[in-house]
């Protein structure tokens, strides 16, 4: 095929192409928009279980989700407070669901708190948002006092 016939096949398609990708063209919008409340957004209360040296504790928990702005919805702040007497702390961390943020899906919380035993822990939670309303969570932590590592479990359920 002589040069002058491909470029005459082929330019149009080539300019086409040009004038689409400077005409707006690019990854689609998220479908949740940057400014959107997550799921968790809103006061949760429940059961919080420490296990420690093979004693079980458990004490009630309240977690105040607040969605992190231009989040899609998916990471949050959490306020938390709980008077397990193994750990009662009032501290804020951090939440995430997995994208979209529609349950069912992944739940994790990270909190990097001052034990009540003078030094610093670190408290994760591993789980699943099963609904809209209800979060079920296993709980991994340690403290460096010295270092101890103590299991558990979370219940949350979101209130009205």
């Amino acid at each position: 095929m002589p040069i002058n016939t491909v470029t005459r096949l082929f330019a149009p398609t080539v300019v086409a192409l040009v004038l689409a990708g400077c005409a707006g063209g690019g990854l689609p919008a998220s479908p949740i928009a940057p400014s959107t409340a997550g799921v968790l957004e809103g006061q949760w209360t429940g059961t919080f279980t420490t296990i420690v040296r093979d004693q079980a504790v458990v004490g009630p928990i309240t977690v105040r989700f607040t969605t992190t702005p231009n989040s899609s919805g998916q990471v949050f702040r959490a306020e938390l407070s709980t008077s397990n007497i193994w750990l009662p702390i009032v501290n804020t961390g951090d939440a995430t669901t997995a994208y979209p943020g529609i349950p069912p899906t992944s739940f994790t919380l990270d909190q990097n708190y001052a034990s009540p035993r003078g030094c610093r822990g670190d408290l994760h939670a591993i789980g699943q948002l099963e609904t809209a309303r209800h979060i079920d969570a296993d709980i991994i932590g340690f403290e460096n006092c010295p270092v101890l590592s103590y299991t558990g479990h979370l219940i949350l359920d979101k209130q009205s």
